[in-house]
């Protein structure tokens, strides 16, 4: 059996004791064992197996290293933050076990085939990270504490990287930051971050990633926040998108004051797209899936805001679907995109409870998509196609309302005279505010009028497809009503409808 399942059997296969190096494990310092111990690898790549143990070191520097192995004693049935291998960070640094270089957005030098497991670091508030991370790094049952920054760190050509049984505690900073740009492919399996300063997880960059058995609570700042950077801010793209979220639980995350300089509004989940403009066609955040997730805020906070989404499916996670746009949360007033809500899209929360379209429409040929709301004035007038019309007495406005695509006109019109209009042609209702549908007339909808002043007759109108303008039939009458049907002076009260071809 190996080591890795019984560790105090013996050594698996390959696998280099770091005791017959000279690393003590009793607390005092093995900076230099450790380092020569890692040197010995170096070119070859191997095995370092670290027994029960504290070892005291200075930050460790792996950026030149290619596959190689730390691997501890903390057996894999136990959680990670059972400390049996601990490495103690003795002195101040920048990182505590160092992959990839920091503050730059392709590093030179990378750590590459790395595999840490089995750890338990205890960086004693000395470095700003932990560990950071990039080309082909996995970190396995390993528990990370007490930096005076962030935990986990990923940065620069991070894919792919993977978080397995890691947990990431009582840091100063973000348990997990993932940094913008070039950040692309990490997934993360049954990782816990909890009790750091600011928030659970913070990510600015990624694509194609998955969060599966992920527990986030009782980080101050917040619990998870996605947040895309300014692309223009960097040489290489920025991506925020297609991230599955699969039996994600968060508590109690959110507790700072609103007057904490770090206060953001105590969100257990937070979503914003870089935008400039207010359109959805810049800086969305793209094809983000939960399922069978439970976002629960703390007694202080406020459960999600989500902006600058497109294709957001949230499946049996009710908290989401209950809780968007709560009285902090303004996500669903815009910013939306093509986000999808399996079940019942309740606004019933929203602030002012509207939904607006944009003045541009992109009609569809789904007859099951709404397209668009839209209320407007126009011209309404009388008389023959393309030729004059009647004089109006009074100048009135008519309204009209469009949702989808039936559109709703009410009209009050008054004239004096039929002008110069023949009386043998066909009397029109002309400058409808948008076009009938195509095919026959019988497709559209009939709507009786009744016409005062100096007849007592009802009319009824056929819209014209694919014409702003409609027919007027008297009496249910097949035959077309002329304009000398029509009395001389008179007024027009009605509201009708039709079906418009956009």
């Amino acid at each position: 059996m190996s080591s890795e399942q019984h560790p105090n059997l013996g050594l698996a296969q390959g696998e280099i004791n770091v005791k017959s190096l000279g690393v003590k494990g009793d607390g005092t310092n093995d900076t230099q064992p450790i380092l020569d111990a890692l040197n010995s690898i170096k070119t070859t790549g191997g095995v370092l197996y670290f027994p029960k143990g504290i070892y005291s070191t200075d930050p460790i520097d792996l950026t030149s290293f290619k596959n190689i192995v730390l691997r501890g004693c903390n057996e894999t049935n136990h959680f990670p933050y059972i400390p049996q291998t601990i490495i103690k960070i003795r002195s101040a640094g920048e990182v505590g076990i160092k992959c990839s270089s920091t503050g730059v957005e392709t590093p030179i030098e990378e750590g590459r085939g790395i595999l840490i497991e089995n750890i338990y670091l205890d960086c004693d508030y000395k470095v700003d990270i932990g560990i950071n991370m990039n080309l082909a790094v996995t970190v396995k049952n390993t528990c990370v504490r007490y930096s005076n920054g962030h935990g986990i760190v990923l940065e620069g050509k991070s894919y792919p990287v993977e978080l397995r049984r890691v947990v990431s505690q009582f840091n100063k900073g973000h348990g997990l930051y993932v940094k913008a740009p070039f950040t692309t492919v990490y997934n993360l399996y049954d990782c816990e971050f909890g009790f750091n300063d600011l928030y659970g997880g913070y990510v600015e960059d990624g694509s194609t990633c998955l969060w599966q058995n992920v527990l986030v609570q009782s980080n101050k700042q917040g619990g998870l926040k996605f947040k895309q950077q300014n692309p223009n801010l960097y040489s290489k793209p920025i991506f925020l998108e297609r991230f599955n979220f699969a039996n994600l639980y968060t508590e109690a995350n959110g507790t700072l004051d609103p007057s904490d300089p770090n206060y953001e509004g105590n969100y257990a989940l937070r979503i914003e797209g870089f935008n400039t403009d207010g359109s959805i066609s810049t800086g969305k955040i793209a094809d983000f899936s939960f399922t069978n997730c439970s976002v629960n805020k703390s007694p202080k906070g406020n459960f999600a805001y989500i902006r600058g989404t497109d294709g957001l499916t949230i499946k049996n996670s009710p908290n989401l679907n209950d809780a968007v746009d709560t009285a902090y949360n303004r996500s669903v007033r815009r910013f939306i995109g093509t986000s999808r809500f399996d079940g019942l899209l309740d606004l019933s929360n929203l602030k002012g409870g509207q939904i607006k379209f944009p003045a541009v429409q992109l009609p569809s040929t789904d007859p099951n998509i709404l397209d668009d709301y839209e209320e407007g004035t126009f011209a309404f007038e009388i008389g023959q196609n393309a030729a004059a019309s009647f004089t109006p007495s009074v100048t009135k406005i008519c309204r009209y309302i469009k949702v989808g695509r039936v559109v709703h006109c009410f009209v009050d019109y008054e004239w004096s005279d039929k002008s110069t209009a023949d009386g043998v042609f066909y009397a029109m209702a002309k400058n409808l505010p948008h076009p009938v549908v195509g095919g026959t007339y019988e497709a559209v909808s009939y709507v009786e009028m009744v016409v005062s002043g100096g007849t007592t007759d009802r009319w009824s109108i056929a819209p014209l497809a694919g014409a702003t303008q409609c027919y007027f039939r008297k009496n249910g009458s097949t035959v077309y009503a002329k304009i000398s049907d029509f009395p001389a002076s008179g007024r027009l009260s009605c509201v009708f409808s039709y079906v418009s071809a956009t």
